[in-house]
C-alpha cells in the first residue's frame, strides 16, 4: 500500500491497526499531511459493516467543529472503502490514563467545556454520537481535544442501519436509555456517556467492573443504580449529578463547567421562579416606600420646634396653676366657717386640673427595621450488534490505537 495515491494523498506509512480498520500516514503535494483510514479486506465486503463505515465519512463530513476531527473526502483504493481525514499528534484519554496520568482541575475543565460545545454543534445538526468514551477523546499536542469516531452515530430520523434488539455503543458509558433501546435515544444520552466518562478521569476508576460483574449486572445496574461519586470533588459532584439522571427528561442540556452552580433542569428553573415570586413578596411587605433615616438628634430644626413647643407647654402649666391657686384662696376668704365642697352637677363631668398629658400631633413614627433577607483502566468494546453475530463480537473499536506520539 505505501506509495500509492488516494485522491492527491501519497500513502507513507502504517499508523495502527485495528479490529476493523488500518490507518496511514498520507501526504499531499503541498506537504500537508493526512489519515487514511482503511477498511480491512475481510470486512469490504459486508454490506452492512461497508454502510457504517460510510456513515462515518458522512456524519463528520457535515461537522466542521475545532473539537470535532475533520474528514476531508470518501474513496476506495484497490476496492477498499478509505476515509481521509485529519492527522492527529496527542494521545486518546484511555491510553493516557493507562500511562498513569493525573489530569489537573484546569485540564478538566477545559475538556468538559471543548467537548460539551463540540456535542451541542453535533445535536445542533441532528445528530448523536452515541459512543462518547475516553478513548473516543483525542488530546492534541496543544492540550485541545479533538472528538473522534462518529461509526454508530445516530442521525435524527434514521435509524434503519440499528436492528431491533442490538446496542450501539460501549456497555460501560452506556445510558439507561441507551441499554434498553439504542434505535431511540436523543442528545440526552451523550450527556449521560460524557458525565459517566469524567467520573473515569476523576476517580481513575471505570464506573463499573467488567471483569467480576456480568453484562447483566452491569445492565441493570446502568438502568436502576446510582452511581457512587465517593472520591469526586464536591464541586464536580454538584455539576454532574443532574447529567447522571436516569430520565433522560431530568437531564440538562450540556453547559460550560460553572463550580459555583449546578446545570440547571426544568424543576430549577421552576423553583428558582417560585424562590424569587417569593422574595418579591417579602420585599413588598417590608420594604419602605421611602427611605428614613433613623430617628436621631441629626435634624436640628426638629430639635428647634420640639424645644419651642416645650417652653410654651410650661408657660401654660404655670398660668393654669396660678389661675387656680388665686381662685382657691378667693373662696376660702369667702365662705363660712364650716366648709362643705361644691358639688359637681350629674350631667357634667369634674374638670380635673391636676394633671393632664399633652400629645404631640406630630408624633414622629420609627420605620420598621428591613431584615434582608487510580485501579482499573478496563472498558469494554462497543457493540455493533447481536452478540450471537461472530462478525459483530470481534467488530472491535477502530479508533482505539496505541500509535499516536
Amino acid at each position: 500500500m505505501k506509495g500509492k495515491n488516494v485522491n492527491g494523498y501519497t500513502i507513507q506509512q502504517l499508523l495502527g491497526m485495528g479490529g476493523m480498520a488500518e490507518v496511514w500516514l498520507a501526504e499531499n503535494s503541498i506537504g500537508k499531511t493526512a489519515a487514511v483510514k482503511m477498511l480491512l479486506p475481510k470486512f469490504c465486503n459486508d454490506e452492512n459493516i461497508v454502510a457504517r463505515f460510510q456513515n462515518e465519512a458522512r456524519v463528520m463530513q457535515q461537522l466542521n467543529h475545532p473539537n470535532i476531527r475533520q474528514v476531508y473526502d470518501y474513496c476506495n483504493i484497490d476496492e477498499r472503502p478509505c476515509i481521509i481525514m485529519e492527522y492527529l499528534e496527542g494521545s486518546d484519554l484511555k491510553a493516557l490514563m493507562r500511562s498513569g496520568k493525573h489530569f489537573t482541575e484546569e485540564e478538566l475543565r477545559k475538556w468538559w467545556n471543548q467537548i460539551a460545545d463540540a456535542l451541542n454543534f453535533t445535536h445542533s445538526k441532528g445528530i448523536v454520537h452515541r459512543d462518547i468514551k475516553p478513548s473516543n477523546i483525542f488530546v492534541d499536542n496543544n492540550g485541545n481535544i479533538k472528538l473522534l469516531d462518529f461509526g454508530i452515530a445516530k442521525i435524527k430520523e434514521s435509524i434503519s442501519m440499528t436492528q431491533t434488539g442490538a446496542m450501539m455503543g460501549t456497555l460501560l458509558y452506556m445510558s439507561p436509555e441507551q441499554v434498553q433501546d439504542s434505535k431511540h435515544i436523543g442528545p440526552q444520552s451523550d450527556a449521560y456517556s460524557l458525565a459517566v466518562t469524567f467520573l473515569h478521569l476523576l476517580t481513575g476508576k471505570a464506573p463499573y467492573d467488567s471483569t467480576t460483574s456480568s453484562d447483566y449486572a452491569i445492565r441493570k445496574g446502568i438502568v436502576e443504580v446510582p452511581l457512587d461519586m465517593t472520591g469526586v470533588p464536591a464541586t464536580w459532584q454538584n455539576f454532574l449529578r443532574p447529567y447522571l439522571a436516569k430520565n433522560p427528561a431530568d437531564r440538562p442540556k450540556l453547559r460550560a463547567f460553572d463550580p459555583q452552580a449546578a446545570p440547571l433542569t426544568e424543576a430549577t428553573i421552576i423553583a428558582c421562579a417560585n424562590d424569587e415570586e417569593t422574595q418579591l413578596s417579602n420585599r413588598t411587605m417590608y420594604t419602605p416606600t421611602t427611605s428614613r433615616p433613623p430617628k436621631t438628634n441629626t435634624h436640628p430644626k426638629r430639635s428647634e420646634k420640639k424645644g419651642r413647643i416645650g417652653c410654651v407647654l410650661v408657660v401654660i402649666l404655670l398660668i393654669i396653676v396660678g389661675a387656680g391657686l388665686a381662685i382657691f384662696f378667693i373662696q376660702e376668704n369667702s365662705s363660712h366657717s364650716s366648709y362643705t365642697p361644691a358639688q359637681a352637677p350629674a350631667n357634667e363631668e369634674p374638670t380635673q386640673t391636676e394633671s393632664f398629658e399633652v400629645q404631640d400631633s406630630r408624633k414622629y413614627e420609627e420605620p420598621a427595621e428591613y431584615y434582608g433577607e487510580p485501579s482499573s483502566w478496563d472498558e469494554e468494546e462497543p457493540y455493533w450488534g447481536d452478540e450471537s453475530n461472530e462478525d459483530y463480537e470481534d467488530y472491535e473499536d477502530y479508533e482505539d490505537y496505541d500509535y499516536y506520539q
